[in-house]
């Protein structure tokens, strides 16, 4: 059985742990880049939404390309150096500029210590050694331009988080921009002289969460990787949220289409396949069998109503699924023993998938519990109309269609929304069209109530708070009160009687109808024939 640590959300490092096809593009993307020209620089851009497993193909990448033999195979030959570069766990500008040189300088001693045969070894190590010198002090110089900028600031605190004491002290005695374009025109030119002995040599610079960062720091990334580091030898990727990293890009420079900017940036993009909805339900499914395999029907039609039909509305990446495992894994062992098991699994779902905006359905789940709680336990009235229109709404916007009638007074549906299924989930609601107004929601029958208590269901007022606060609601009868009442009754009628005054005593002024709810399920119990106690049994006369 796996743990709750197995669902972290957490990129896989390696090829043998892909269950999606990351390892066939990563293999494109790899032979992509050890095919480019290695006298020239290109940027490419790797797209796909938050959670969708750009961090995971880095990795695969990664772990692809540092298996190949050095390239061609030969002794002589470099291949390729892949670093990586996370700038949104970098805190500020300058320290964001130092860190991006400090790891092209990282790979140019990485491909300095592989060198290690063939002719012209001595002269490549050399070069290596050289442009590493001139990639440390370009770096440095475009930091101390930045942190020029803070000389205003008498404790120096940016500049010391930019690159330490040196760095102050070095600002404190710059007298002019130091001549960036030449240092640049060097670097170009020493790294066009190592392509040019070593075909084979490139560095994969991976820029990864790219869409996570402040608009200014995104688009300062982008000019480093275009306007100021497009050195011969280096590939760039870049990991980004389309649609995120455009806005970013409009945000910080004014323009009216960041996609456009894009566009004059990235080379080529690939895009994170796909997911086959059909493909994570099934892992989803998997992965709460084996874990949960005894504490539910999987084969039930309830089960395919949440892990088909709901799951393939709100399950759309690897995130969502571990997300989903591992909220499921943390809780379920709290409550067990007073909750089921589909319906908990469902409700978070609800949570992670639909809890805000338009598509907010878990806190009008939420509300719903609440009213059918007040109206069952505490013969509250309820807001009919109000819930079943924000219901409306809110069914609309996760794409179920109108199947009623609308009615031109009320201006909402009357009737039934199609395909949801919420009949099987909740207590109260029916899919199918009714000519009554507001006949689809909030009908509440005993014996469907009486049912769902029965298999501790969320919509039972009795059970549901179990699922939102591990404890059962404070003035609903519980299954422990329950337990020993069946227990005292099943000893004899005076433990009963003393069990029953006692029961009715303590309930206080929290709650008043005790002994109404201990009758009420008495009584539904004595009509299923499912009462298995001599002493309540001879009461079945009066309770039927």
């Amino acid at each position: 059985m796996r743990t709750k640590d197995n669902y972290i959300d957490k990129p896989i490092w390696k090829a043998s742990e892909d269950r999606f096809g990351y390892a066939k593009l990563a293999g494109l993307i790899a032979s992509s880049v050890k095919n480019h020209p290695s006298d020239s620089s290109i940027t490419l851009g790797l797209e796909g939404s938050w959670g969708s497993g750009k961090t995971s193909m880095l990795n695969i990448l990664r772990e692809q390309i540092e298996n190949q033999s050095g390239g061609a195979g030969k002794d002589d030959q470099i291949g390729t150096i892949v670093v990586s570069l996370s700038p949104w766990l970098i805190t500020n500008r300058e320290a964001l500029i130092a860190g991006f040189f400090a790891q092209i300088k990282s790979a140019m001693e990485t491909a300095k210590d592989k060198v290690n045969g063939g002719t012209s070894s001595a002269d490549i190590r050399e070069k290596l050694h050289t442009v590493r010198d001139k990639i440390g002090e370009f770096g440095w110089a475009n930091t101390l331009t930045t942190a020029a900028t803070i000389m205003s600031d008498p404790t120096f605190r940016s500049a010391i988080a930019a690159g330490g004491q040196a760095l102050v002290e070095a600002t404190k005695n710059s007298r002019s921009t130091p001549d960036l374009e030449s240092q640049r025109k060097e670097i170009v030119e020493a790294l066009a002289e190592i392509a040019e002995l070593d075909r084979s040599f490139k560095i994969l610079v991976l820029i990864d969460d790219l869409d996570r960062l402040e608009p200014s720091e995104a688009l300062e990334v982008v000019r480093l990787v275009k306007a100021v580091a497009d050195f011969p030898t280096i590939v760039y990727l870049l990991a980004y949220d389309e649609s995120l990293l455009a806005k970013a890009i409009k945000t910080a420079t004014s323009m009216e289409d960041g996609s456009a900017y894009l566009e004059k940036i990235i080379q080529f993009s690939f895009r994170v396949p796909p997911f086959e909805p059909f493909q994570l339900r099934a892992w989803l499914k998997v992965e709460l069998q084996d874990n949960f395999k005894s504490d539910t029907d999987f084969s039930s039609y309830r089960a395919r109503i949440v892990l088909d039909s709901w799951a393939s509305r709100l399950v759309s990446t690897p995130r969502d699924v571990k997300r989903i495992l591992y909220a499921t894994n943390t809780v379920w062992s709290s409550i067990k023993d007073n909750a089921d098991l589909l319906d908990l699994v469902w409700l978070q779902m609800l949570g992670l998938k639909a809890s805000d905006g338009e598509r907010d359905l878990y806190s009008w789940v939420s509300t719903y519990l609440q009213s059918l709680d007040a109206f069952v336990l505490g013969g509250s009235t309820i807001d009919v109309k109000g819930q079943c229109k924000a219901l409306e709404k809110i069914l609309i916007s996760l794409g179920f269609k109108n199947t009623g009638t609308r009615d031109p007074t009320e201006n909402f549906i009357v009737g039934s929304m199609s395909d949801h299924s919420l009949g099987k989930l909740l207590a109260g609601i029916t899919s199918y069209p009714h000519t009554e107004s507001n006949s689809w929601t909030h009908k509440f029958y005993d014996e469907e109530l009486n049912s769902f208590r029965e298999e501790k269901r969320l919509s039972s007022p009795w059970h549901w708070r179990n699922y939102f606060a591990l404890s059962p609601p404070g003035h609903a009868l519980t299954d422990a009160e329950w337990e020993a009442f069946f227990n005292a009754a099943s000893s004899s009628e005076g433990a009963l009687k003393e069990k029953l005054e006692k029961l009715i005593d303590i309930s206080g002024d929290n709650r008043p109808n005790i002994a109404d709810q201990l009758f009420e399920r008495l009584t539904y119990l004595v009509k299923r024939e499912k009462l298995e106690c001599p002493v309540l049994s001879s009461c079945s006369d009066a309770l039927s």
